[in-house]
């Protein structure tokens, strides 16, 4: 009634990967597995997924093709199988190198790394951090699964769009950009406020300029600007 796995390893076309941990049933299945008394809510789990070298070539189709090596991380630790019941956590880091979609974009790294954890009916995530170039992405809230009730933080900075966008099929946009929202109430009547800020922005022959914008999402659906500035090469439009 436990169920250890060592190092499965499996070759996939992309990359090798390894599974490891073990599933607990003893505490599930006291007597035997077809006996008639049984605690689904006991199995208990953990298992580490790894993945190295991941080659992106040939994995994603489009246009662009984005190529570069990813390694990952992630790791699973949980007891129940219910939603109502479940209590698990997991752990996700991605490292990646040399993005790019073709020979005459400079290449750039990413990184990514999350927690997550589902308790009592309760998803939180204590956090999520994505860098790739110079783009930093930062979040972190929880949401309730009966009551739907949500709560995030989340915060963008770009300083320089062009030099990371060009480089994964993204061409002609111009300037820095930087993000911060907080959402919370409940999914269908949701409340949010954010502010956004951009500097010198710009995408193929249109040139946005400087903005800035604070705007909010009230409970009753209502969308209330509280700044819109907009200067482009010395005009300015400033709205309240």
């Amino acid at each position: 009634r436990l169920l250890p796995v060592h190092n499965l390893h499996a070759d996939a076309p992309s990359a090798p990967c390894t599974l490891q941990g073990e599933a607990d049933l003893r505490n599930a299945f006291v007597n035997e597995f077809l006996a008639p008394q049984r605690d689904l809510t006991s199995i208990s789990y953990r298992f580490l997924l790894k993945e190295e070298d991941i080659k992106l070539e040939g994995l994603l189709n489009g246009t662009h093709q984005l190529a570069g090596m990813v390694h990952s991380d992630l790791s699973v630790d949980g007891k129940g199988i219910s939603l109502q019941t479940l209590s698990a956590r997991l752990a996700l880091e991605i490292f990646a190198e040399q993005l790019t979609t073709g020979q005459f974009s400079t290449p750039v790294d990413g990184h990514l790394k999350t927690q997550a954890s589902l308790d009592q009916g309760i998803v939180t995530l204590a956090q999520l951090v994505a860098k790739v170039g110079e783009i930093d992405l930062q979040t972190k809230g929880n949401f309730d699964l009966g009551s739907e009730k949500v709560t995030a933080e989340l915060t963008l900075e770009a300083p320089r769009l062009n030099s990371t966008l060009s480089s994964l099929g993204v061409q002609d946009v111009h300037g820095g950009l930087g993000l911060a929202a907080n959402v919370s109430g409940f999914i269908k009547q949701p409340v949010f406020d954010i502010q956004l800020q951009g500097d010198q922005l710009s995408f193929q022959d249109t040139t946005i300029g400087d903005v800035r914008l604070n705007a909010s999402l009230d409970p009753s659906g209502t969308l209330r600007i509280s700044q819109l500035d907009l200067a482009n090469q010395g005009s300015t439009i400033e709205g309240r």
